[in-house]
């Protein structure tokens, strides 16, 4: 069974991170770093989560930020971060969790610190200070659509095998947390087979 570090890490308090942080046995990979702030976890989207403690890690450490076993068991999903060796802002964790609403609060340790030294020998002249999150790379846009006041749609083709007029045309509303389709049945054409659902709509992305 693993002790609690009990050791902050806040920003006020002097010194490089890994020298104001304790292992909890003298065997230990890593640290144990704790929320800074309560925090409810209301989707199973990825959330971030800040956490009491600020870089730089200290002898030109980086570390990987890994969830505590013990979270993990609680449902609490820490995933896999890299703290860079000359990051000097405050560390977050991405969490998320299966069986939300989930409030984690604060002082809460869910995740540890595993130092490591790199061995990268290129790199550029430049310091990444406290950006995070995509700080050194350009911005990037992946999806666009026009925005109005019936929200973002788009030209939509279905097309069904075998079936006569075997392909329709018609707009729709996008909306890209959706799992399913609906169409109205008024746009179904008759030619086409229909099956009974187990399960009805819901509202927003939800069956029942």
């Amino acid at each position: 069974m693993r002790a609690d570090t009990n050791v902050s890490a806040s920003a006020q308090a002097d010194g490089d991170l890994l020298s104001r942080l304790a292992a909890s046995t003298r065997g230990s990979a890593g640290v144990d770093v704790c929320t800074a702030e309560s925090v409810v976890i209301d989707s199973e989207k990825i959330h971030k989560v800040p956490l009491d403690a600020f870089g730089p890690m200290g002898d030109g450490m980086s570390a990987f930020l890994i969830g505590r076993s013990s979270a993990t068991i609680q449902g609490i999903m820490v995933h896999l971060g890299l703290i860079d060796a000359d990051f000097s802002g405050q560390i977050h964790a991405m969490v998320s969790t299966p069986t939300p609403p989930f409030t984690i609060p604060k002082g809460t340790r869910i995740a540890q610190l595993v130092p490591f030294k790199s061995s990268v020998s290129r790199t550029k002249d430049q310091l990444r200070g406290d950006g995070g999150f995509g700080y050194t790379g350009p911005p990037q846009v992946r999806w666009t659509a026009v925005l109005t006041e019936d929200g973002p749609e788009t030209l939509c083709t279905m097309s069904m095998v075998g079936a006569t007029s075997s392909e329709i045309h018609l707009r729709g509303l996008l909306d890209t947390g959706a799992d399913v389709s609906i169409l109205s049945l008024a746009a179904w054409p008759p030619q086409w087979p229909l099956t009974l659902a187990k399960t009805s709509v819901s509202g927003l992305g939800g069956t029942k």
